[in-house]
């Protein structure tokens, strides 16, 4: 009876040991998946003590990985980072990721977090670049250099001047419609902006399974000070009839769930305030965007055709050749004036670029109903 007790009383005691400094001496933060992967790209700057990892031959974030990490001016902690099961909902699993610290080391530990983080980030690796979803916004890569446009500065201009406004935070939101032919240089505009003004660019694209309510959610997931984009929307959207999943004669559509007045509800700034928040919408063809996108300035304020380069921008790159090129596109304009430099000929460049063949195809395509 008195070893019984004792064996009590040794098991009570150490229950309260644990109790004490589980609940005590130490405290727990769940994180989300950017803070996770911001750490784990920095994590070589700092001592650390790996006691779980996960190995990959390929370029990408551990799903597994727990250490005890020591940055500069932070007093240590454990992170701890893996997946879950998920019952039920639109994922199968879910990615945690925790921190363990003393408790009177937290409010250091948050600073860090929330500020010197993001910095060593800029620096490191450049600007974040997200996907939003629904439930969270995920980091997918950073942007660390990013060339200046080389088209005409009357066609950007204006709006860069408007986006270091809203970095500066003297202007809330603004937003703009970059259209065109592929591969005249409005991706590249948008990155170039982010790098400048250090604006994290957050992507949303849209599946069938999305309702109303994940729209809403999606766009309530915007953080502050960042450019949004909406790339190739004209792949989403014919005016205001969602083509997700159509074939080019009108086949199924795959059952879409939400509708084009949601979006709109969500950009008028109904979920949330948008501070700071610079939106740009890519097309192809403009003639797809609704007017209530294209002409509405509290949407996007600016509506600007990026074409192929123009006379000028041709002679700059190819000097004679100009006359040779009208319906070349930036890429394949930059692509020719590489292959000028090495001695090539109009002829052997042009064919290097494939042009003649890609013109043939596309007459093919178009003359044939099948395609």
């Amino acid at each position: 009876m008195n070893w019984f007790t004792a064996i009590i009383a040794i098991g009570g005691s150490l229950v309260g040991i644990w109790a004490f400094m589980r609940y005590i001496v130490f405290m727990e933060i769940r994180v989300d998946n950017n803070t996770f992967r911001t750490l784990y790209e920095i994590v070589d700057t700092c001592p650390k003590f790996i006691v779980e990892e996960e190995f990959f031959t390929e370029s990408r974030h551990p799903v597994i990985y727990r250490a005890f990490l020591k940055f500069k001016g932070v007093p240590t902690f454990y992170l701890s980072h893996g997946e879950r099961l998920l019952q039920a909902g639109f994922q199968g699993k879910d990615l945690t990721t925790t921190i363990t610290c003393l408790r009177w080391s937290y409010g250091e530990l948050k600073r860090f977090l929330e500020d010197e983080l993001k910095k060593i980030q800029l620096n490191l690796f450049g600007v974040p670049v997200l996907v939003a979803t629904p439930w969270y916004t995920d980091k997918i890569g950073s942007i660390k250099i990013a060339d200046k446009p080389i088209i005409d500065e009357l066609l950007w201009k204006d709006i860069e001047e408007e986006v270091s406004k809203v970095a500066d935070g003297s202007l809330m939101k603004t937003g703009a419609i970059l259209y065109g032919k592929p591969g005249n240089g409005k991706t590249s505009f948008i990155k170039y902006l982010s790098v400048k003004y250090n604006l994290p660019i957050v992507i949303i694209t849209f599946v069938p399974e999305f309702t109303n309510m994940d729209i809403m959610f999606l766009f309530s997931q915007i953080p502050e000070k960042c450019i949004v984009l909406l790339e190739d929307f004209d792949n989403y959207f014919d005016k205001r009839k969602c083509i997700i999943g159509e074939s080019n004669h009108g086949g199924n559509n795959m059952g879409i769930k939400f509708t084009f007045d949601s979006i709109l509800n969500c950009m008028d700034g109904v979920y949330n305030n948008y501070e700071q928040v610079a939106f740009f919408m890519t097309a192809n063809d403009i003639e797809k965007i609704d007017d209530a996108l294209k002409q509405r300035p509290s949407r996007f304020k600016y509506v600007r055709n990026f074409d192929n380069p123009s006379c000028s921008i041709r002679k700059r790159f190819l000097g004679d050749w100009e006359g040779e090129v009208e319906d070349m596109n930036l890429d394949q304009l930059i692509r020719m004036g590489e292959f000028k430099e090495l001695g090539f000929s109009i002829e052997q460049c042009k064919e290097k670029l494939d042009i003649k063949p890609f013109n043939e195809i596309k007459k093919i395509c178009e003359n044939n109903p099948y395609i």
